[in-house]
C-alpha cells in the first residue's frame, strides 16, 4: 500500500503501519534509555534510504489513513510519529 500511494491516480490509501526490518532486529527502540543506534553498513543505510516501507513516505501523494494495533507487536510502532513528519505537507493523512 506505501508504493500505491506514490501513484498520482491514486487519491487514498489505507495501509497498517510497521517499521520492522532494521529497527525491530537490532533492538533500536525508540524509547531505549539510552537510546543508542548501532552503526550501520552500507546495505543498512541504502535499506533503509530505498527500499524499507517508510523510505516511501515523503513520496505519497495520496490521502493516507494509516492503522496501527497497539496490541500487536510485529512492527516498531513508537515510530509512528517519525512517519507522520515524513508526509509532505500537502498530503492530508489521519491514523487509526
Amino acid at each position: 500500500m506505501w508504493n500505491l500511494g506514490m501513484d498520482e491516480r491514486v487519491k487514498a490509501i489505507v495501509s497498517y503501519f510497521s517499521w520492522n526490518e532494521y529497527y525491530r532486529s537490532r533492538h533500536v527502540w525508540l524509547y531505549n534509555n539510552p537510546y543508542v543506534e548501532p552503526q550501520k553498513t552500507p546495505g543498512e543505510s541504502l535499506y533503509l534510504k530505498m527500499v524499507a516501507p517508510q523510505s516511501h513516505v515523503p513520496h505519497i501523494k495520496a490521502a493516507t489513513l494509516w492503522l496501527n494495533g497497539t496490541n500487536d507487536h510485529h512492527g516498531g510502532y513508537e515510530r509512528a510519529d517519525l512517519t507522520f513528519a515524513m508526509f509532505a505537507d500537502d498530503v492530508p493523512w489521519s491514523f487509526a
